[in-house]
């Protein structure tokens, strides 16, 4: 759920044309959005005792950059901190049933970093600086608590995934077609976010290349 949400994020905030029309027989409109985008999931384990840091000792993680313009890009990080005991990770929920506490949750975001796909979604990276602020999906975001630096890098592997979806659906006589098309590529991720990095074995991500159009009508 987390991640179709930063993903979502990214769709609605990339390249919009809306082009409306009208006649006597009713209205129309037709929109299209176009853009690339690399998302990213890991668990940090920070390898200190249980209740050393008001964070925690293992976060899990999930990033979505997307580009704005050429060479530039904004990100939305979310993550969840846990207090573990050695050798344990957090198995679903809050994670008190897998030797781990929850101790909250972080989310934040960056505007205007460096960012770059590559044609063929072999390579990406994020360079910048996020902010991080106190709370996530419960209640909305708190306090700033740190502006780390960002210095990813996504490895594409594999053959390309293509994902084409349509939906048609009427409401108040007025009917909407949607459509979404997408080429991706799994990806291993390098670099660090703060003093986190990405161990291979615990994360992972994609790059991707997307359009979706839309459009509906009124008799």
């Amino acid at each position: 759920m987390i991640r179709r949400l930063l993903a979502l994020a990214a769709t609605v905030a990339v390249v919009l044309t809306i082009a409306p029309t009208a006649s006597s027989a009713g209205s129309s409109y037709i929109s299209r959005t176009t853009g690339v985008a690399a998302d990213a999931y890991w668990t940090q384990v920070d390898g200190t005792p249980v209740g050393t840091s008001p964070f925690g000792n293992v976060h899990v993680g999930w990033l979505n950059a997307y580009e704005t313009s050429g060479g530039v890009g904004d990100a939305f990080v979310y993550i969840i901190d846990y207090d573990c005991e050695p050798g344990q990770l957090p198995g679903g929920g809050h994670g008190e049933e897998s030797g781990c506490t929850y101790i909250g949750e972080r989310s934040g975001e960056g505007f205007g970093l460096e960012f770059s796909v590559d044609k063929k979604l072999q390579s990406a990276f994020l360079r910048g600086t996020l902010t991080m602020r106190q709370g996530g999906g419960h209640g909305g975001p708190g306090g700033v608590v740190g502006n780390p630096p960002v210095d990813m890098t996504w490895t594409g592997s594999g053959n390309l995934i293509r994902t084409t979806s349509t939906y048609r659906y009427n409401d108040g006589g007025t009917s909407y077609t949607d459509r979404y098309r997408s080429n991706s590529r799994q990806a291993s991720l390098g670099g660090i976010l703060g003093p986190m990095s990405f161990d291979p074995e615990l994360s992972g991500g994609s790059i991707s290349k997307f359009s979706a159009f839309s459009k509906g009508r009124t008799p």
